[in-house]
């Protein structure tokens, strides 16, 4: 780091060419704002895991899973996993889903919801996220810091 940086004493930078110009002020203490960044992926398949045996979903299972995405080169969206429930959303392309399904269908059981969207929101707040979902059906909805993701109908 800089001197300036590590004594935390900011910078105020103008142009030479046009001194009238507003400058740049550089600091720590500076809030940064973005403005809400939305993308939406069409085509998602969503799905429901659980194992038969209905025990937890392990390290094991886990493992498993994963193998078979690697396997058949899913493109895995979104994952979250609670004890007994592990949720994908992959997009939906050829057979591959399908085939995850029957390759997966001895230790696991799978709900399939096709036709979906994932919405990812980077900075949005939460009026702008309800924005965002109003008259759609959030499936899964997944919040870490600055952006959200949402499964919707």
């Amino acid at each position: 780091t800089g001197p300036l940086e590590r004594k935390n004493i900011p910078l105020y930078v103008k142009s030479f060419l046009d001194p009238s110009a507003p400058g740049t002020y550089i600091a720590h203490d500076v809030e940064v704002s973005y403005p809400p960044m939305v993308m939406m992926e069409k085509n998602q398949a969503f799905l429901e895991v659980t194992t038969r045996d209905f025990s937890f979903v392990s390290e094991v299972h886990l493992s498993e899973l994963f193998q078979r995405v690697a396997e058949l080169r899913l493109q895995v969206n979104l994952v979250q996993n609670t004890a007994m429930t592990f949720y994908l959303a992959v997009n939906d392309q050829q057979d591959k889903v399908d085939r995850f399904v029957a390759a997966t269908a001895q230790h696991f059981e799978m709900k399939v919801h096709r036709g979906l969207e994932l919405l990812t929101i980077r900075h949005g707040d939460a009026g702008f996220i309800t924005k965002m979902t109003q008259g759609k059906t959030v499936l899964l909805n997944q919040i870490c810091g600055e952006t959200a993701q949402m499964v919707v109908e």
